[in-house]
């Protein structure tokens, strides 16, 4: 597993430049892009926001510029793919992101912190024990009354879009299978979360959950 977690790191490492190019594709309509939809969820009362795996942080740049008065943690393991949202923020003179290295399995942040967690078309990239680890973590740095989403692939109904489509499912890992599998209701109340509301956008489902209490 070490060694998938380094290749990991080291493709998105080496795409950082592109990534950008390569999500545009998917997500070029305004009405129905996810990051957009992300942003529409996040209210005046949201003042903490915790983006895991935050990549050249599209989703954060997105929420900070729609709400000045949030403060958003972004974090991902790939310097390479913060380096290049270090240069977009700063081109785009926001104040209100702060960019952390920090391997998402291990937050190295207080617990119950954060109004909201976003984490973003990345579950299916990992193995299930991982994937676990990361969701155990997010749990405990979500304030109780605050608000998880999720964002991962959905398979497209029509033709048209799922010859697109076909190319995201060729270079995905088996574990994008197994995701895809899933009956997603009963793998977020493993731990501890319950589906609020959903959310379909251009090639993806949007999952808006809050913590399980038990009765």
């Amino acid at each position: 597993m070490k060694t998938r977690y380094k290749i990991h790191r080291l493709f998105y490492n080496i795409i950082s430049k592109i990534y950008d190019l390569c999500i545009s594709v998917y997500f070029n309509k305004e009405e129905t892009n996810p990051r957009n939809a992300v942003a529409k969820l996040i209210t005046e009362n949201d003042k903490t926001l915790l983006d895991i795996c935050a990549g050249t942080c599209q989703n954060s740049i997105k929420i900070a510029k729609s709400n000045s008065n949030i403060k958003v943690t972004a974090i991902d393991r790939s310097v390479k793919m913060l380096d290049v949202a270090r240069h977009k923020i700063l081109k785009d003179n926001i104040s209100n992101i702060d960019l952390k290295a920090m391997d998402a399995t291990n937050l190295k942040l207080e617990n119950k912190g954060f109004d909201v967690v976003v984490i973003s078309l990345v579950l299916h990239e990992l193995e299930e024990i991982t994937q676990q680890k990361i969701l155990l973590e997010i749990h405990r740095v979500l304030k109780d009354e605050g608000k998880f989403i999720v964002v991962e692939w959905d398979r497209p109904k029509t033709v048209g879009r799922k010859v697109k489509f076909a190319f995201i499912e060729l270079i995905e890992p088996k574990s994008y299978k197994k995701l895809m599998q899933q009956d997603m209701k009963i793998y977020f109340e493993k731990v501890g979360f319950e589906i609020d509301n959903t959310v379909l956008c251009d090639y993806t489902k949007i999952y808006k959950l809050k913590k399980a209490y038990k009765q």
